[in-house]
């Protein structure tokens, strides 16, 4: 028998008839006829005693106390188009009959489609639940006061037509609609004079003209699909009719928020289709541009086997340092662009004055753009900002390289400036310029402009939306002026900071040539033999006594034999064998001594989680590859400036 557990429903009751059934003890169903003729459960709503009888799906199971031949009879006149009746006995609900009361929907084409009806205790007042439908027992008074009930408090814009297809009633769910819309739903009118005035007023929205948008619903509804409406609004509505003998019915969904859920999906979809696509470029752009300074950095090597000139020597190493700085560019971009892509870069906002960035990148560039006999000029100012000092300082020195890389006579100016209650940051450069029409699109990833891409030293052009990306999460503002065959200025507007407020906390690397380090002594704890013994030889040419060892152990044991080191810094890798942190070995190192050591930490993990947590144990982060310039500076902070910074506890 068709119970509460047995029946499966292809969709879910309207809620406003589930609703009604409810409130009034009853239940309700929608069924379609197969192509076989046999009923099919689309919906049911309600229950009797936990029961969900619905009398035409019985017919083939149990037997039943009155026997099926009711039943049949029952659906045979709902098949050829009338409205049915049926009472009978259910054998779960011993001692109560129940009364079905049904009607047939017809298609386009006349022929009955579905059935609808409304099952109830024989012994009840019948209780219409959908236009059109009430039983012999229901009084002219229960079934205006329902209907009326119905009708005003649904969700769903329902709209009455007569046999002839004129426009009879509609509910208030319709005249809550836009005014120029109410105003073309006037009784009397056919639907498509309605559809073609609301198209005509623009209330609809459309890209087809008014008569052939109103020909494709039309079609669409009578080839028994639902139509689709887009108010101008904003609004989005679907709307199906559904036919009976005495006219039909047009319901009206508003389906806005599923189709602004979709809308968000196409967009995530085709943000991802273009992100995998732009990643693809990416991956094949330093594929390519990586091979090119790999070969020549080959050639470079194989040719400087046996060169006796010193000079031609020295202008082969030059070559290889320029190759490598290359790559090093490009590897950089890479894995700014996957920090970007996954979301993994959280600011830390400090106050901090802006000449410590500025003067930090003086330093780095002003050797590069002297070699290119450009003048590099800086001047910083006093004031304090509010910032991510570490993210602040990518996106200068992405301008920086820029207006370097593309600067061939004049010079490259990086100034400060009050302007509208915030610290301007601007990079001056007399290159190439760049035309007002590719402003905006310099900052989109691979773009490069005619001039930039006849460029020998051209990148990938990544670099500015690194540095537009990277200030959209700081929620700095970037701006371009640009003069074309005259040069161009790059901007970052900064908020003010508080001097009282300035983070001293982190030990400032800065990139201030090294002093002497003739005799200094240093640890270096690296257990790639290669790296190891590569820093060690450049450490030995700066004139530093070097002591290396290749994990944790072994550093250990280099104190505990007869000529124990003394260094004076270390320089010790994160991940070290067996587990062991560089940091750890450094803190046994302390305890070991009984005294304050200096370190300097280098990692290939760029997480921004790792690079804070070693931070915050007061010491200096290099990534791999580490920059001689970078790690020279961190030395001759440490070394002989430490004494300005204030411990950390």
């Amino acid at each position: 028998m068709a119970s509460v557990e047995s029946l499966t429903p292809e969709t879910v009751a309207p809620p406003e008839v589930a609703l009604l059934c409810q409130t009034n003890g009853c239940l309700a169903y929608r069924l379609r006829l197969a192509s076989d003729g046999a009923p099919v459960l689309e919906w049911v709503a309600g229950h009797l005693g936990g029961v969900q009888p619905v009398p035409v799906l019985a017919l083939g199971g149990e037997p039943l106390a009155d026997g099926d031949g009711g039943i049949a009879a029952h659906l045979h006149a709902l098949r050829l188009g009338e409205r049915s009746e049926l009472e009978l006995a259910w054998p779960s609900l011993p001692g109560l009959r129940i009364r079905d009361v049904a009607h047939p929907l017809l298609d386009a084409g006349g022929r009955v489609a579905h059935i609808m009806g409304v099952v109830k205790q024989a012994a009840a007042a019948a209780v219409p639940l959908l236009m059109g439908l009430s039983g012999p027992d229901a009084t002219l008074e229960t079934t205006g006061f329902w209907s009326r009930r119905m009708v005003e408090h649904a969700s769903v814009g329902l709209a009455g037509f007569d046999t002839r297809g004129r426009l009879a009633e509609v509910n208030s769910a319709i005249l809550r609609l836009p005014e120029a819309l109410v105003r073309c739903v006037r009784p009397g009118r056919s639907l498509r004079r309605i559809l073609l005035d609301a198209a005509r007023s623009g209330v609809i929205v459309t890209e087809l003209a008014p008569r052939a948008f109103v020909g494709a619903t039309l079609r669409t509804l009578r080839e028994g699909r639902p139509g689709e409406l887009r108010l101008a609004d904003g609004r989005w509505f679907e709307w199906r009719v559904a036919r009976f003998v005495g006219g039909g019915v047009a319901e009206l969904y508003d389906v806005t928020d599923r189709e602004r859920a979709e809308a968000a999906l196409r967009a995530a979809r085709d943000a991802a289709e273009d992100a995998a696509s732009k990643k693809s470029r990416f991956l094949r752009a330093a594929n390519h541009d990586l091979r090119q300074p790999l070969a020549t950095l080959k050639i470079l090597i194989y040719s400087s086997f046996g060169v006796q000139d010193d000079e031609k020597r020295l202008e082969f190493l030059h070559a290889m340092d320029v190759t490598v700085g290359i790559m090093d560019e490009i590897l950089g971009s890479l894995l700014q662009i996957g920090q970007l892509d996954a979301g993994r870069i959280v600011p830390r906002i400090v106050h901090f004055q802006i000449s410590q960035v500025i003067s930090r990148l003086k330093v780095e560039f002003q050797p590069q753009a002297e070699a290119k006999g450009l003048r590099f000029r800086v001047f910083t100012g006093r004031s304090t900002v509010q910032s991510d000092r570490v993210l602040l300082e990518r996106i200068l020195s992405n301008f920086i390289a820029n207006a370097i890389r593309y600067t061939e006579t004049g010079g490259v100016l990086v100034g400060v400036r009050r302007r509208r209650g915030r610290l301007e940051v601007q990079v001056w450069d007399t290159g190439c310029g760049i035309a007002e029409d590719q402003r905006e699109l310099i900052f989109e990833e691979f773009h490069q402009v005619a001039e930039q891409q006849r460029s020998r030293q051209r990148g990938l052009g990544l670099g500015l939306n690194i540095a537009s990306r990277l200030a959209e999460i700081l929620d700095h503002e970037i701006s371009v002026r640009s003069w074309p065959g005259r040069g161009s200025v790059f901007s970052i507007a900064l908020p003010f900071g508080d001097l009282w407020r300035s983070d001293l906390g982190e030990p400032e690397i800065s990139e201030r040539i090294g002093g002497e380090f003739l005799g200094v002594r240093m640890l270096v704890i690296e257990d790639n033999e290669l790296l190891r013994n590569t820093v060690c030889t450049m450490l030995e040419r700066w004139g530093v006594k070097v002591t290396s060892a290749g994990d944790g152990a072994s550093t250990l044991a280099l104190f505990r034999g007869e000529d124990p080191p003394d260094p004076q810094i270390v320089l010790v890798d994160y991940r070290l064998p067996n587990g062991r942190a560089g940091t750890d070995v450094l803190s046994d190192l302390k305890r070991l001594l009984a005294r304050d050591l200096p370190g300097i930490v280098t990692t290939a993990d760029n997480d921004p989680a790792l690079i804070n947590q070693i931070r915050s144990e007061g010491l200096p982060v290099l990534i791999k590859p580490v920059s001689p310039a970078r790690l020279r500076s961190a030395m001759h902070h440490l070394l002989y400036e430490q004494n300005r910074v204030p411990e950390i506890t």
